[in-house]
């Protein structure tokens, strides 16, 4: 963003015929300039990719005059941060550029100055005060073709998208969210049979390149679909064209040629012409390929002992991060233990495909009568589904083993026989309960005047209704609209010797109606806490609401490195949980529902329920 000061400049006067005219005049400059000040904002829209960024806190424009962001938009522009001090974070660009930069802390979130720290991650930058919009873009910091190879810069991870036009031949490359940042050029191409790369502004989101071509071609991506480093293989003997997947929408026209003329090709290749102080990138080393779905392609049985028995589930795929590929829950009504894999489908026989096949026991097994496997669907995702028919209460772990090629994995899953009162084993367990804000801290705002804390207060309630009803020991960290410190409530679990912790919240997105849905947030990579939050975001995902589940994420996704105050000090399993969008029309008439608020705090209490029956 370019920014542009009126400079006044003072003219000299003879004050001997005009000292008292001068002295109205400066005294009418001075009171003009105190009675307008700088008019604040809390309701500035950051517009990045081309898309408005929802934040819990709204960006917002200071008593003078800065506007002031959430540092979790660094992550958006591929950077992330840390706490460097009471108030300083630590940020890193996606170029690995390191920075300090000075907060403000409102509403547990820290706010950084957005112009200077978006100016240091690369980005262009406009603001406009007439619609408090403030859109960041990637500018374009390199174009080259050198030997088949493509390689185009941008100052931080984009979406792009590309393909190949006729009449002319040309390959096209679309970078969104970018401003070109110059004006439009035709380079020319170090290739055989591309003649030149040409740039312009297609629209104000979108930076266009067209690379001339002498004939069709084919090429292949050899970079992930957000990248600062965008790589394209030529080939001119391949028979199949694979472009990079979009997210955008799809073809959009060719801009107008740039006013430089272009030069008849030749056979002989022309010079390559590097802008200066822009460095080329590396050649492309190997092809990445869009991956297939993880494939189910084994289900087994296992008889361990008279009362522990195993189902190995095998699949074929990635194997990066396999912990957090899977979902295990039980289900009643009847009773049965499902176990889905993200983003799979079931490669089993040929007559298996697709259908639910019975697994049946060999001996005789006294907790379950068979395993089934086929295809759900959610709101999310269509995934392979192995469900496990159960004849008695059960507890159960599930471990993760790499294949020795590294082809897949193999997920083990171990069935025992519940102890005696596992499926109430929360009585006699001391449980705080934190309904979210209160007080002077209202939280986000919903429709019609309603806050986030009377619906966390409300649910709250609720939850701890439904433990004392199981037996277990609830305590409250507010039992009325009251304000509560943030490390108060977490030293209420330390004072009474906690089990466990459940904060009660309801999120809040940017723009009104854009995002709807339940998430159960576990503190950095805690693996106990992370199984406690899949225990209460299966229960969730059942409930016959409005809300649908958007499952389990960890605290380090809204603050890297730090988390959530509440989760971070309480040294018992804790989970936060998020019931809903206040400012989604339709999550929000479901919140108020007290018989939606009954159904919420039952599926919480249930998953915990299953979480320590589990242990």
């Amino acid at each position: 963003m370019v920014l542009m000061f009126r400079s006044l400049k003072a003219a000299e006067v003879n004050l001997k015929w005009a000292n008292k005219a001068a002295a109205l005049i400066l005294t009418f400059l001075a009171c003009a300039l105190t009675i307008s000040p700088i008019k604040a904002s809390n309701n500035v829209t950051l517009i990045v990719g081309g898309k408005a960024a929802p934040f819990e806190v709204s960006p917002y424009v200071a008593d003078d005059g800065t506007v002031m962001a959430p540092v979790d938009f660094v992550r958006l522009l591929g950077g992330y941060y840390s706490v460097s001090g009471d108030s300083d974070v630590l940020i890193t660009s996606a170029t690995g550029k390191t920075f300090k930069q000075s907060f403000e802390h409102v509403q547990d979130r820290f706010m950084v100055p957005l112009l200077t720290t978006a100016e240091q991650l690369g980005a262009a930058t406009t603001w406009s005060p007439s619609t408090d919009t403030f859109i960041l873009q990637a500018k374009l910091e390199m174009a080259q073709v050198t030997d088949g190879h493509v390689s185009i810069a941008t100052s931080y991870p984009v979406y792009y998208k590309t393909q190949t036009l006729s009449n002319p031949d040309r390959l096209v490359v679309d970078i969104f969210g970018a401003d070109l940042d110059s004006p439009a050029a035709t380079i020319p191409a170090n290739c055989s049979y591309v003649t030149h790369i040409r740039t312009g502004q297609l629209d104000p989101q979108t930076v266009r390149l067209v690379l001339d071509l002498t004939h069709p071609i084919h090429f292949q991506v050899g970079s992930s679909l957000q990248t600062n480093s965008i790589q394209l293989a030529l080939n001119t003997d391949q028979t199949v064209t694979t472009p990079v997947p979009s997210l955008s929408p799809a073809a959009v026209p060719v801009p107008p040629q740039t006013a430089q003329s272009t030069p008849t090709p030749s056979t002989t290749p022309a010079p390559s012409a590097t802008p200066p102080g822009l460095i080329p990138l590396p050649p492309i080393t190997s092809v990445i390929a869009t991956a297939p779905p993880t494939k189910i392609v084994d289900v087994q049985y296992k008889s361990v002992s008279s009362n522990i028995y195993q189902v190995v589930v095998t699949t074929s795929g990635p194997t990066d991060s396999a912990d957090q590929m899977y979902h295990a829950f039980l289900l009643q009504n009847p009773n049965r233990l499902a176990f889905d894999i993200s983003n799979s489908e079931i490669d089993l026989a040929a007559q298996a495909k697709n259908l639910l096949v019975n697994l049946l026991p060999t001996d005789d097994n006294s907790l379950f009568k068979s395993v089934r496997w086929g295809m759900v669907s959610t709101p999310q995702a269509t995934n392979a589904r192995v469900v496990i028919d159960l004849l008695e209460p059960i507890v159960y772990t599930v471990s993760t083993t790499p294949l020795p090629d590294n082809s897949g994995v193999q997920y083990t899953i171990t069935i025992e026989e519940s102890a005696a009162g596992a499926s109430n084993s929360i009585a006699g367990k001391i449980i705080i309960v934190d309904p979210g804000h209160g007080g002077k801290d209202s939280g986000a705002p919903g429709a019609g005047g309603i806050f986030e804390k009377n619906f966390t207060l409300a649910i709250a309630k609720q939850v701890r209704d439904a433990l004392i009803a199981a037996g277990a020991h609830p305590i409250m960290t507010r039992s009325d609209d009251t304000f509560i410190p943030l490390d108060d409530r977490s030293q209420m679990g330390i004072d009474n010797h906690a089990d466990y912790f459940i904060s009660i919240h309801c999120d809040s997105s940017g723009e009104q109606n854009s995002h709807s849905g339940d998430t159960v947030y576990y503190h950095g990579d805690d693996a106990t806490c992370r199984a406690l939050a899949r225990s209460i975001a299966a229960r969730l995902g059942q409930l016959d609401i409005s809300i649908q589940s958007d499952g389990i994420k960890s605290d380090y996704v809204r603050f890297p490195g730090v988390g959530f105050s509440v989760l971070r000090k309480s040294p018992e399993p804790a989970v936060l949980v998020e019931c809903g969008y206040v400012n989604d029309d339709s999550d929000a008439k479901c919140l108020e529902d007290p018989g939606s608020q009954q159904q919420i705090a039952e599926g919480i209490v249930a998953g915990l329920r299953d979480f320590v029956a589990n242990q």
